[in-house]
């Protein structure tokens, strides 16, 4: 069997719960072992992804986060040799051309727009966890998914 550790910083309780909740629907069908760790701030996720092996893993950040935003969070990570080819995911209700073109320009791997629906969330979700990441090829022209 597969095993995919997921990442998610997010400093909205409600938003935590909504990926939470989505992650334990994939799993029920999924063909992979996913396990999951949640933060409230970016600074616990980056002592966490130093402290621990990160291959076959997959980060997502939110981007207005207390102390340090997501931009600042995916900056570190994608300094660092041990994570900076870590898939790292923006995972915003913004869509301002500025912060995309931002996490873009730092290094994330896509832009996620949060969206509303439950189904549309595992929908966009489980195409992320299928994804061969050990061989993936960025393209431009789908970094932004909504």
């Amino acid at each position: 069997m597969n095993t995919i550790t997921i990442y998610y910083a997010d400093d909205d309780e409600d938003d935590l719960s909504f990926f939470s909740d989505a992650i334990a629907k994939i799993k029920i069908d999924s063909d992979k072992e996913i396990y999951l760790h949640l933060y409230t701030s970016g600074i616990e996720l980056v002592a966490e992804l130093k402290d621990n092996k990160t291959s076959n893993s997959l980060v997502f950040l939110d981007i207005n986060m207390p102390c340090k935003s997501g931009f600042e969070i995916l900056q570190e990570i994608k300094s660092e040799p041990a994570t900076k080819n870590l898939p790292t995911i923006m995972f915003s209700t913004s869509s301002d051309t500025d912060s995309v073109s931002m996490c873009q320009w730092l290094g994330a791997t896509h832009y996620v727009v949060k969206p509303f629906e439950f189904g549309t969330l595992i929908k966009i979700l489980s195409t992320l966890i299928a994804t061969d990441w050990s061989n993936y090829q960025s393209e431009n022209d789908i970094f932004v998914i909504k």
